[in-house]
């Protein structure tokens, strides 16, 4: 028995021994548990700082999109506008060039004494015309004065009070290109 109680002594110190080891293996666990909560707040405050400028960089790289594709935007739109100030620019030189033969043809038209003659002259000149139609390029049909669409050659009395401003008769016949002179007619007015 004196074994017995030898061991359980043992036994009882072993357990003292073990207590009071396991008490700064606590402590020493308590402050690891601080350190290691610490380093972990560091480690998310580190995190959210990173995750805040990533999200500020794509913000940043969003609006540079949508800027970018603004640009793109208005640079097709000035494109094609100045695509389309060059076809027209094109077909009002083709007009301006094409014109004078119309005019001329006009001319012969109305001082032929032939009748079968001044009837093909007429032809050519409608088929003229519908094709300066089909560029959008028409003659200026008003019958009162407008400077937009005329240019005075002359002025004559008028003999009544409704014929003042009223075109008397024309010289050159006038054309627009859509809402452009592209040449003014040339007219006598009525004053």
């Amino acid at each position: 028995m004196s074994d017995k109680k030898h061991n359980k002594k043992q036994d009882d110190c072993t357990k003292e021994e073990t207590q009071t080891t396991e008490e700064p293996v606590q402590e020493q666990s308590q402050d690891q548990q601080l350190s290691l909560a610490e380093l972990l707040k560091e480690q998310i405050q580190h995190l959210e700082k990173a995750n805040k400028k990533l999200e500020q960089k794509a913000t940043s790289a969003l609006q540079l999109a949508a800027e970018y594709k603004e640009d793109m935007q208005r640079m097709k739109k000035r494109s094609a506008e100045v695509e389309e100030e060059k076809t027209k620019k094109v077909v009002e030189d083709t007009a301006l060039k094409l014109i004078p033969v119309l005019d001329n043809l006009m001319l012969a038209t109305d001082k032929c004494q032939n009748e079968q003659i001044q009837k093909g002259f007429k032809l050519i000149q409608e088929q003229f015309e519908k094709v300066l139609a089909e560029m959008d390029v028409v003659r200026v049909k008003t019958k009162e004065f407008n400077p937009k669409y005329h240019e005075a050659i002359s002025t004559m009395p008028a003999q009544n009070s409704k014929q003042k401003n009223k075109i008397a008769f024309v010289l050159k016949e006038g054309y627009t290109h859509g809402e452009k002179t592209i040449r003014p007619a040339q007219v006598v007015v009525y004053n």
